[in-house]
Formats: structure tokens, C-alpha cells, sequence
């Protein structure tokens, strides 16, 4: 699930790179480059895979999936489509700084939920 998402615009004001956290057991994070076509996907294990050719009709059904976890692996992992590669893994601290924005944006949707 979609937890918080961010849009960095390019300097002429169009969208350009988009950021996003999600409550999944297997994806942390995207970051996808939209002039590029380039998503990056950073899992929970510390792996950072980034997809080429990847338009933004595929980006927003990733983010928009009810399991991006589910997404990715239908649509993405081994598509010849989207050709891919293994970047890097984080370190530690960046794996926990990640999971740490993820608690901090559910306890925040938690508390703008208003009750039944």
C-alpha cells in the first residue's frame, strides 16, 4: 500500500522524478525518472534493482497496486520488456532510515483516520 509519495519538479515546473514508500513485506521504496524512464526499486533485504524503458502507465499501476510486491513480480521481474539491473545494497542505517519513514507515515495515516 501506497504510504507517502513525492514529486520533484524539473525547473521548467514539470514533474520529473517521483519518490514513494509503501507498506509492503517486499518493497521499501521506489524512485522513478520520469523524462528517463528509469524506477528504481529498493527492496527490504537492501537490494536496489533499477528497470529500464519503464513508462509511467506501468509506474503508477506499480504504485497503485493493492500488493506492489504482487505488481512487480507479475509485471516486472524477469519481463523482457524492462530490461534490468542490480545497483547496489544499502548499508544498514539506510535500510533502518527507510523503515523508519515508513512507521512515521502509517502512524500518521493511522491518526488522520477518522473512526467509524
Amino acid at each position: 500500500m501506497l504510504l507517502k509519495r513525492l514529486v520533484i519538479k524539473d525547473k521548467e515546473g514539470k514533474d520529473d522524478i517521483v519518490e514513494a514508500i509503501y507498506d509492503s513485506t517486499n518493497l521499501l521504496k521506489t524512485t522513478y525518472l520520469i523524462e528517463q524512464r528509469r524506477l528504481y526499486v529498493y527492496f527490504r533485504k537492501g537490494i536496489v534493482y533499477s528497470y529500464y524503458a519503464v513508462d509511467r502507465e506501468m509506474y503508477d499501476g506499480l504504485e497503485t497496486a493493492q500488493s506492489q510486491g504482487v505488481y512487480h513480480k507479475e509485471h516486472l521481474s524477469n519481463n523482457r520488456m524492462y530490461p534490468y539491473a542490480r545497483e547496489f545494497k544499502m548499508l544498514n542505517f539506510e535500510i533502518q532510515d527507510i523503515n523508519e519513514e515508513i512507521e512515521k507515515a502509517k502512524k500518521l495515516l493511522n491518526e488522520n483516520r477518522t473512526p467509524e
